[in-house]
Order: C-alpha cells, then sequence, then structure tokens
C-alpha cells in the first residue's frame, strides 16, 4: 500500500495529542466495519464469558483434557494480542471477522440449498417447522398463547446478548485514521450486515431445526457446540464433515469476540479516567498509544471464566451472558439517553443536524421507543425465576445485580462530585472539532492506492458491495 502526499503528518501542536496521554489513530475503516461485527458483548464480563463459550465449543472435540488449560490459553492469546497495540488488533480482528462474514454467508446459502432439497438425503423441508411445531415454542409448561407470549419475551434477553457491542464502532472512532469518513461508512454497513448475518442466519436455522428437535434437546444439556442448529442441521441432512469446520469458525467467533470485549472494555475505561470518572493512572498510555493499565484490570475479568471448573460449563456460560446483556442494555440506554439530550442541545443552540456526517434516520423517535423497549426488558428479563417451581438465586442475581450497581454508581458519583445536569443551552458542542478539522485535511491529502492483490481484492470489494 503506498499513500500520495503522504509526507504531511499531523503533529502535536496540529491538534495530536501526547502519546504518553493519548490513544493513537491507527484503525484503518476496514477494521472499523469489521471490528463493529465481532464486537457484541459487555466488557469485563464480556471477556470472561467469550472465553466459557469458547471452552464449551472446544469439549465438542475433547472432554479429556482439564477444562482450565484451554481456559487459560484462550486468556493469554486474548490478552497478548490487545498488549501488542492497536494495530494488531485492528488486523486480528479484521481477519476473523472476515472469517466469520465468509462462513455466515456460505451457512445461509447451505441452509437455502438444504431447505429446497439439495442435501444428499434431498429432503424439502420448506416451511414445514414453522406449521409444526410452528414458529412460536411455549415457556415450559405454560400452554396456550400465554406461554408462547412469555417464552417470545424471555428470548429477548438472549438477543440483546446477541446484538450487544455493535456501538464499539464509535468507541474505536477516538482511534480511527479519519473517523469523519470511515466511521458512517463502517456503520451504514454494520447495519445491512446485522439484516443479513443476524436476520438471514436466525431464519435460516428455523426453516432447518425444530424447536422441539431431539438432537437440540439432549445437547444442549451436554453444554458442547453439539447444541448448535447449524450442526444438527448439517448432521441431520447426512454431511459428515462439515459439523467440524462449523465449529471451529464458531470457536474464532468466541475467541474474536472476547478480543474485542477486552478492547472495548479498556477503552471505556481509559475514556472514563480521562473525564476524571476513574483512577489518573488509566489515563497512562505507552508511547505507542497503549492504556496499559486500563488494559490489565479489564483482562482480570476473565478470570471469571474458572468458574466452570466446579459448575456446569452452559449454566456459567448464561450466567455470565446474562450480566453481560443487562450490561449491554445499560450502555445503550445511557446512550440513547445521552443522544436525546445532545439532539435537544443541537435544536436549542440552532445546529443544523445536514452539518453531521452521520445522521441516525427517525430521530429522536427510534430513541425514545429503544429506551422504553430497553426499560421494559431490564425490569422483566429475570421473570422465569418468580414462576411457581423455578426459583433460582444465582439466576435471580445474574438476571438484576447490575441494575442496582449501575444506578448506585451513578448516585454515588452525582452525590460526591456534586455534579449537575448541563442544561441544553450550555452543552459543548465545539470542543473537538478543531481537531477533527485538521485531521480532515491531512487525509484529503492522501490517497489509498492498493498494490497487493489481496488490497486490489478489498478494494474492489468495498467499492462495488460496501
Amino acid at each position: 500500500m503506498k499513500l500520495k502526499n503522504s509526507s504531511s503528518i499531523i503533529s502535536e501542536k496540529d491538534g495530536q495529542s501526547d502519546s504518553k496521554l493519548s490513544v493513537h489513530r491507527n484503525l484503518k475503516q476496514r477494521h472499523l466495519s469489521m471490528i463493529a461485527i465481532g464486537g457484541r458483548y459487555s466488557a469485563f464480563i464480556g471477556v470472561a464469558t467469550e472465553i466459557t463459550a469458547a471452552a464449551i465449543v472446544v469439549q465438542y472435540w475433547d472432554t479429556s483434557t482439564p477444562i482450565a488449560i484451554y481456559i487459560t490459553i484462550f486468556l493469554v492469546t486474548i490478552c497478548g494480542i490487545n498488549f501488542l497495540g492497536v494495530r494488531w488488533y485492528g488486523e486480528a480482528e479484521f481477519l476473523f471477522s472476515f472469517l466469520k462474514v465468509s462462513t455466515i454467508v456460505g451457512l445461509i446459502v447451505l441452509g437455502i440449498v438444504l431447505d429446497l432439497g439439495g442435501g444428499p438425503d434431498h429432503d424439502r423441508m420448506g416451511f414445514r417447522y414453522w406449521i409444526n411445531p410452528g414458529p412460536f415454542a411455549q415457556l415450559d409448561d405454560i400452554a396456550g398463547p400465554t406461554g408462547r407470549f412469555l417464552a417470545f419475551w424471555d428470548m429477548f434477553i438472549q438477543a440483546s446478548y446477541a446484538y450487544s457491542g455493535t456501538e464499539v464502532v464509535a468507541l474505536a472512532a477516538a482511534e480511527a485514521e479519519n473517523p469523519r469518513k470511515t466511521v458512517p461508512k463502517a456503520v451504514k454497513r454494520v447495519f445491512y450486515r446485522i439484516l443479513l448475518f443476524y436476520l438471514g442466519g436466525v431464519l435460516v436455522i428455523g426453516l432447518l431445526v425444530s424447536s422441539n428437535d431431539p438432537m437440540l434437546l439432549s445437547a444442549k444439556g451436554e453444554g458442547t457446540g453439539a447444541a448448535s442448529p447449524f450442526v444438527i442441521a448439517v448432521k441431520r441432512a447426512g454431511i459428515t464433515v462439515l459439523p467440524d469446520i462449523i465449529n471451529a469458525i464458531i470457536l474464532s467467533s468466541a475467541y474474536s469476540s472476547g478480543n474485542t470485549a477486552l478492547y472495548a472494555g479498556s477503552r471505556v475505561l481509559y475514556g472514563l479516567a480521562c473525564e476524571g470518572m476513574a483512577p489518573r493512572v488509566f489515563v497512562r498510555c505507552t508511547r505507542a498509544g497503549l492504556p496499559l493499565w486500563a488494559l490489565v484490570v479489564t483482562s482480570s475479568g476473565g478470570l471469571l471464566a474458572f468458574l466452570r471448573l466446579n459448575v456446569n460449563a452452559s449454566l456459567v456460560f448464561r450466567w455470565l451472558s446474562n450480566i453481560s446483556s443487562v450490561t449491554g442494555l445499560c450502555t445503550w440506554f445511557t446512550i440513547l439517553l445521552g443522544y436525546i439530550r445532545f439532539y435537544r442541545a443541537m435544536r436549542f443552540q440552532g445546529v443544523d443536524r445536514n452539518t453531521l456526517p452521520y445522521r441516525a434516520p427517525l430521530q429522536p423517535y427510534l430513541s425514545y421507543l429503544g429506551i422504553t423497549m430497553i426499560s421494559l426488558v431490564l425490569i422483566f428479563n429475570g421473570f422465569t425465576v418468580f414462576i411457581a417451581g423455578h426459583w433460582s438465586s444465582p439466576g435471580f442475581v445474574a438476571a438484576y445485580i447490575t441494575i442496582p450497581i449501575y444506578v448506585l454508581s451513578f448516585l454515588y458519583w452525582k452525590m460526591t462530585q456534586k455534579t449537575k445536569w448541563v442544561k441544553i443551552q450550555k452543552m459543548d458542542l465545539k470542543t473537538g472539532l478543531a481537531e477533527l478539522e485538521v485531521i480532515d485535511a491531512h487525509y484529503r491529502n492522501i490517497e489509498f492506492i492498493p498494490r497487493t492483490p489481496f488490497e486490489k481484492f478489498w478494494d474492489w470489494r468495498t467499492r462495488r458491495f460496501l
């Protein structure tokens, strides 16, 4: 890769901060797009959640080796990638996510072929499972519309777990090479990729595997990768080698998500320290712009994965994923609330939204809808423990422990720091614009020229399809 007019650089006086107190802008647009797909889970708990998930998948092949060995390997290597610096992280996440994107596209196509009878068994399924047992299962022994609605509602917390972390694209903006150009593109692409990969994948799974499939129900209790619906589907079709390949991709996906959780969590902690909301020690960066102590503390959350040694893996995963999901929902709630106030401040101060590099549609109405739905899910996400005969103390704690921690942390800060709500007419909407103007001017003089075959392929793919 070569850059035209690349002799132009951004110096400290032009807007670049001291390397010891600032992360560096080394992420490219392709990194941002892929990081946002791979990034799904909340930070501190997310590292342990994904390591636990990876350990579950490994047991598909090996149940004899002590699981502590695999947990240690995953934790050490994930930390290693992040401690090597943001460029290594970006490249690793790009490769992982490229693999995941290619795989999910292949699985969706394969699923459609199998559904239409193109598999070795030539079984044309169509929408068979949408008729019997139907698209909505019931919750345990609660029959009728009530049971189906409760089962549907119970899935919201798991769905939020799957979507959590897409906001990491905004966190990566602080280290993007050209944030005004790369971040809007990445956000738009993530939205359409979620529609295709998440919803498309769920649709195909619903066509291929029944909710009451015996293989699904029995594998669920084993706590291994055998519970994957895609694995069950290809096994049913008589394809022998593909289940191992699918599980290998699932393993890399869990590993990648843990990688992203560590990256996102360390940057959030760094940002809090910069704002004076966390100890100043977390502001310190290496010469390469790495928030060292923020990484150390965030990576320690991965030690929670060793809970697996004394408790069933799938149960630990459910606890951690629930806590991670609720944390993610609280994060979304805060983001939406902050955006609504930002939106109102822009209107009051006469700032035209059309001047922004990216404008979310149907605002602020979608933000109000999001806050309403998030509030309902947070309140009722642990309702199953209150059903007669279903009480679980760990389940209750996993469902609700995050909410009081979240609220008490907010109240503690307000009381100790004696801060007040900033009125919309006094909100600062200009700080940081000067640096962005310098960055814009710098990158307007730079033209990316692909040289290697891979760079030429990626440039062609980006221009044509993304």
